[in-house]
């Protein structure tokens, strides 16, 4: 469904299974993408908020669901981005960006 003041939203992240640990960040959105190790980065510190989704799964899916501040104001803009693997280790990964606009 749509995000909304007071809604929740689910987020799906596919990474290798096993892979530990899974965390998602939200961040504010960078002029230009930052090259790293683990890919494209497209979001700048600081991260306000950031949830550890513990171990992807066997499925390859690590699944969380968050509930929407009801105080966030219609047309607010978010944006997130997901590491899979420990900082500093080879074979981690960032995910593509998603960008949440409250309706």
């Amino acid at each position: 469904g749509a995000p909304f003041p007071g809604g929740t939203v689910t987020f799906n992240v596919v990474g290798t299974p096993g892979t530990n640990p899974a965390k998602i960040y939200r961040g504010s959105l960078r002029a230009n993408p930052l090259s790293t190790q683990y890919g494209l980065l497209y979001i700048k510190k600081p991260f306000p908020h950031v949830f550890d989704l513990g171990t992807v799964p066997a499925s390859g899916i690590a699944i969380t669901t968050k509930t929407i501040p009801g105080s966030v104001s219609p047309g607010a803009e978010f944006y997130f981005q997901a590491l899979h693997g420990p900082k500093g280790v080879s074979g981690s990964r960032l995910t593509n960006l998603l960008e949440m606009i409250i309706e």
